[in-house]
């Protein structure tokens, strides 16, 4: 069975005995957004919603934007994200570093989110 987004939403929400109706209340959508999504109608949910959905039923956002073609799916990434969540500051610094460190040439003159080349990533 391929994963979907509303496969993998409707066996959350069962597994945790919610019903249609309380998963909608805790997203702020009617239950009729929550049915279609289930049902694999030509449908895109929004972000936010979708992040709602994440939280209440206690599965990966970026998952689920990855069911959703929202995003690349790419399930090492989720797993570097759910842990950089959490650590602390220090920790995820150290992270950095040793990732830079075992990737050297992936990091080196690649620029920052701002477009600015992150020159330690480079030494």
């Amino acid at each position: 069975m391929q994963e979907t987004l509303g496969k993998v939403i409707k066996f959350k929400r069962i597994e945790m005995d919610k019903s249609q109706r309380e998963l909608a209340q805790a997203a702020s959508v009617s239950n009729s957004t929550i049915s279609r999504i289930e049902h694999e109608e030509p449908f895109v949910p929004d972000n936010a919603t979708l992040k709602s959905i994440a939280e209440f039923l206690h599965l990966d956002y970026f998952y689920l934007l990855a069911l959703n073609n929202q995003i690349p799916d790419e399930p090492e990434m989720r797993v570097l994200r759910r842990a950089a969540e959490r650590m602390n500051e220090d920790e995820k610094s150290r992270m950095m570093q040793i990732i830079r460190l075992a990737f050297p040439d992936i990091f080196k003159n690649l620029s920052n989110d701002k477009g600015e080349i992150d020159f330690q990533a480079a030494t």
